[in-house]
């Protein structure tokens, strides 16, 4: 075991970029490596609604999965404000990053329209019906989080939609905001964030809807936004407080409430899917507490980055689980398509237990090491090409706007 966590830790030294802001904590690769297994458990396991109870149970409990995408939000919520905090820090008026936007295209747009290439020519390949191809360009314009699109292309691809309107709205928060400190600024667009969301979600409700439709407007912007305040408001208070570290160890003890929340979040969901049937028949108050308290509780994890050494932290440090993290994006881009065309092909696995282990296994082993290999091979040298040349342009103009001065 330990011969294997140093190989995966020397692979991790190389594959991981290097963030804008200089901060890298290695729990939080774990905290998404944790989110995309929830996801991913969620999406590959199913069971037959007319079998035992213990397997409709135990259902239920994995279906609970999709909370991971609410704890990706609050992590995104948290990374990508942080920058924007430690520059608020050392100027005030400072609302944008140089090379934030190029930086954000450089990480989601390569893979993600890789993805949907594949996924049109595979659909078209097997339906001979070339629409494929129109709602692949819908989906990479981003039309699925705007407009309703029956069609199955990937149903994960709307979260991605949402990660890129946070991204987009982000600088304009701030910049609403220029004139205020860390702390003002943090709380007000947590607000912002916060209750924006909820409150389009209740005035767009639709009564007595298809479930797909229910979905879609529950997805489309701004609705699902509201996760990345909790991620937004620990950033500011992160960075805060980021100077008296070592007196703060105490805080970490959090964390551990963060991580009973989710934990307690996927129990609810399974007790309530299973007697209620929610997540095919959802009201509108599902939906706010099925996002509310996964974001919370990931929001009060994120609290285990004031102490290093906890044991928390060194769980979710664990080298797989980080390792895991950093290929996640690729997982989640490339895994349901799979999954359902896998189960499709092979269809009733009528009771053999090992038949259906094996049907479920071998897609998520082979979706995984596919998501290795593109980014190993397509996402990583794109950062690292793309991000070098932004470093070398910043460096540039430092150099550019010293000269003047050794001229004087």
């Amino acid at each position: 075991m330990r011969f294997l966590n140093r190989q995966v830790e020397k692979l991790l030294s190389h594959w991981t970029v290097s963030s804008s802001s200089g901060l890298h904590l290695n729990f939080l690769d774990g905290l998404r490596g944790l989110a995309i297994l929830m996801v991913i458990a969620g999406h590959a396991f199913y069971y037959n609604p007319a079998g035992p109870k213990f397997t409709i149970a135990l259902g239920k409990i994995i279906g609970a999965g999709f909370m991971g995408v609410p704890i990706f939000f609050v992590l995104s919520g948290f990374l990508i404000s942080y920058p924007f905090f430690r520059a608020r820090v050392r100027d005030p008026g400072v609302w944008y990053q140089e090379g934030y936007a190029s930086r954000r295209l450089l990480k989601i747009l390569p893979p993600y329209y890789l993805a949907t290439v594949v996924l049109a020519i595979f659909y078209y390949v097997r339906s001979r019906d070339p629409y494929y191809f129109t709602l692949g360009l819908e989906w990479a314009a981003g039309l699925g989080n705007f407009v309703y699109l029956p069609t199955y292309f990937n149903t994960s691809f709307w979260s991605l939609w949402v990660e890129i309107h946070f991204y987009v709205v982000l600088p304009l928060l701030f910049f609403l905001v220029r004139r205020a400190g860390v702390r003002t600024a943090g709380w007000l667009i947590f607000l912002l964030l916060a209750v924006v969301p909820p409150v389009v979600r209740q005035l767009t409700w639709p009564e007595n809807a298809e479930l797909l439709f229910t979905q879609f407007t529950m997805r489309r912007f701004p609705c699902a936004m509201d996760n990345f305040a909790w991620g937004v408001l620990f950033a500011a208070f992160y960075v805060e407080r980021r100077g008296d570290l070592p007196k703060l160890r105490h805080l970490a003890r959090i964390g551990y409430a963060g991580l009973l929340v989710i934990a307690l979040s996927i129990g609810l969901f399974a007790w309530t899917d299973y007697h209620h049937e929610l997540e095919m028949h959802p009201t509108r108050w599902y939906y706010e507490w099925s996002r509310f308290l996964p974001g919370l509780g990931a929001f009060l994890a994120l609290f285990l980055a004031f102490d290093g050494q906890s044991l928390g932290n060194r769980l979710l440090t664990a080298p797989a689980l980080r390792f895991v993290g950093i290929v996640s994006y690729e997982w989640f881009l490339i895994h349901q398509p799979v999954f359902f065309w896998v189960r499709e092909q092979i269809g009733s696995t009528h009771g053999n237990l090992g038949f259906y282990v094996l049907s479920v296994s071998t897609p998520v082993a082979a979706t995984f090491l596919v998501s290795v290999l593109v980014y190993h091979y397509f996402s990583y040298p794109i950062m690292r090409r793309g991000r070098s040349k932004l470093e070398l342009k910043r460096r540039g103009d430092r150099q550019s706007a010293i000269a003047p001065r050794h001229a004087d």
